[in-house]
């Protein structure tokens, strides 16, 4: 199979189960066709995945992206998180590592990216995929970013009085408060308010988050959507007023109460670009570190995204990955 005999476009609908089937192989997971629409969402709306198709009609290859609302140095942007990328070892035999994997992210670029589109592409590459970014050229101007990881070894006590304040599920009214006061200090963050949360952190198949809100004097002070992840329990966001430590305290404590639940033994949860919350962390026993794996890197197709402030205004948490 020559590069010629590739057909790279957008996936059609009716394609879907497909390209999903080829992910779980490529990846050896067993990812449901609904979990899929969750993700990429259901028929009907629009879905921004590349996919490069073999002589038979099989993909052999894949360019996938979840459109994001960005808080962009002042300004509301699109961008879109890079999801389930892959070239099938079909492809890889005969046309060598980069050949169709470059051209579906290149047809990616093309469509969907720049004036009109995205102003941003992200995510968290494997080692494979994020050398061959590099190399194409295409992925240097913003140099790949260490993940910060802050971790604390969960309380020994089992059981403890439910504070007072808190509140527990999907809250948008207290994530859009408690949002309006984070971008105030994240200069380029994706959009964390209530309907992102609502998006992001429902009607998972098979997946429940568990949303802590911290309440005091009448206004949400610190709120946290958690996951479990034995041997952790793991904050995929975490907004703060960047006042109440004790409000802080309340949600990180609720979030060790659940994983006592399922035996995880500490809280864990990724944090760049909001200073405030990092020192306050630290205070509260948490030990940060670089993930050991998982870099972040990105390509701006905007020049009211320059590249050369992004390593210094990053905002990122774990929900911006597809890891929680």
């Amino acid at each position: 199979m020559g590069d010629s005999e590739l057909t790279v476009r957008p996936l059609q609908p009716g394609e879907e189960a497909a390209v999903n089937q080829a992910f779980n192989e490529v990846f050896q997971q067993h990812r449901t066709l609904a979990e899929w629409y969750w993700k990429f969402g259901p028929p009907g709306e629009p879905k921004f995945v590349m996919v490069a198709w073999g002589p038979q009609g099989e993909p052999l290859a894949q360019w996938a992206g979840l459109p994001v609302e960005l808080w962009a140095f002042g300004q509301r942007l699109l961008g879109a998180q890079i999801v389930d990328v892959f070239a099938k070892k079909q492809a890889r035999k005969s046309l060598g590592a980069a050949g169709a994997y470059l051209r579906t992210m290149r047809a990616f670029h093309a469509t969907w990216c720049g004036p009109g589109g995205f102003s941003l592409l992200y995510g968290f590459p494997s080692a494979k995929p994020m050398l061959l970014d590099q190399k194409s050229g295409e992925y240097v101007q913003i140099p790949d970013l260490a993940i910060p990881v802050f971790r604390r070894p969960a309380s020994g006590k089992k059981t403890r009085p439910l504070p007072l304040g808190l509140r527990f599920g999907l809250d948008e009214e207290a994530a859009d408060a408690l949002w309006e006061r984070v971008k105030q200090r994240c200069r380029l963050s994706v959009v964390r308010d209530g309907a992102a949360f609502r998006r992001r952190y429902t009607a998972r198949p098979g997946v429940v988050y568990h949303h802590v809100v911290a309440w005091e004097r009448g206004t949400p002070a610190a709120y946290g959507v958690f996951a479990l992840q034995p041997p952790a329990v793991v904050w995929a966001e975490l907004l703060w007023d960047g006042e109440s430590a004790s409000a802080l305290e309340k949600v990180l404590g609720e979030g060790e109460r659940l994983g006592h639940r399922a035996g995880c033994r500490e809280l864990a949860g990724w944090l760049r670009g909001d200073p405030p919350l990092e020192l306050a962390l630290q205070d509260l026993g948490f030990e940060v570190a670089p993930h050991p794996l998982v870099r972040w890197l990105g390509r701006s197709f905007d020049p009211r995204i320059p590249p050369e402030l992004v390593p210094d205004a990053l905002h990122c948490t774990m929900g911006d990955s597809d890891l929680v």
